[in-house]
């Protein structure tokens, strides 16, 4: 009985010590210049600027306001679908970009995406919608996707 009275007063104590640092949420939506309020993915980057995939672009916080990219089709360099679902940064600081018709890299530097040609040995190109892209440890890109399997790259 000893042992769980010291864990309960152990418990009570971080708690209380975390709720006199003043935690606090914020609520984003549309009305503070979200582009959607369906967000299907959040990314904190190496910069620690914020980046939410929406059902309508692809949006950067960084901290005070949004920046939105979405898809211009007189612009190639755009962003090539509004859906995404999927959110990766590489070691380049490279921001890789799964939407419901493939893959895109954004480049920041030049401030452009890139069309990534997910060409396999058979030809097949990732073509579907990316639902999840994910590191492994020993460096390769898993590549989830709805309606073609996944990929390792």
């Amino acid at each position: 009985m000893k042992k769980i009275l010291f864990l309960f007063i152990n418990i009570v104590h971080v708690l209380s010590a975390t709720a006199s640092n003043a935690l606090f949420f914020e609520k984003y939506q549309v009305e503070n210049g979200l582009s959607h309020n369906s967000v299907w993915c959040v990314l904190q980057d190496s910069y620690d600027f914020m980046w939410f995939g929406t059902s309508d672009g692809l949006n950067f916080f960084d901290g005070k306001d949004f920046r939105i990219f979405r898809h211009n089709p007189e612009d190639i360099t755009s962003l090539g679908n509004n859906y995404i679902q999927a959110l990766h940064e590489d070691q380049n600081q490279n921001l890789w970009v799964g939407t419901n018709n493939g893959i895109y890299v954004f480049n920041r530097r030049k401030e452009t995406f890139s069309f990534f040609d997910t060409r396999t040995e058979d030809g097949v190109i990732i073509s579907s919608k990316v639902t999840k892209i994910l590191k492994s440890e020993s460096g390769f890109l898993w590549i989830a996707t709805m309606g073609q399997g996944v990929f390792l790259y």
